[in-house]
């Protein structure tokens, strides 16, 4: 059984991928892992990736900002987002990792949906 912080460890590792390769946002989005299966702190960074994806454009920190400040004037939810995105961009997860984490798309639901 995977604990909550190894889940939320996994998810922000997979998120990390998304921020990097267009190509893997496709591939997440036709998948059948939609964003009820991560924890909700992660939904307006996926919400911005999907949104982004759509506009033919990667995630940037400032294109986030931007996504976040027209969901919510809240400037604490607003940092405390910016500052999850920042710490997703630094880790340091590769491509290869992706497919294995795919390829176990229900073991990815169960520890996703916690």
């Amino acid at each position: 059984m995977i604990d909550s912080k190894e889940k939320i460890k996994l998810e922000k590792e997979f998120i990390s991928l998304l921020l990097l390769y267009k190509d893997l946002v496709a591939d997440w989005q036709e998948s059948s892992l939609s964003i009820k299966y991560f924890d909700e702190s992660h939904d307006s960074i996926l919400r911005a990736i999907r949104h982004s994806f759509d506009n033919d454009v990667l995630l940037t920190r400032k294109t986030f900002s931007s996504f976040l400040n027209k969901k919510t004037t809240n400037i604490m939810v607003i940092q405390s987002q910016v500052y999850l995105f920042i710490v997703i961009n630094m880790l340091n997860v590769k491509s290869d990792d992706y497919p294995d984490l795919i390829n176990k798309r229900d073991e990815i639901k169960g520890f996703f949906i916690g």
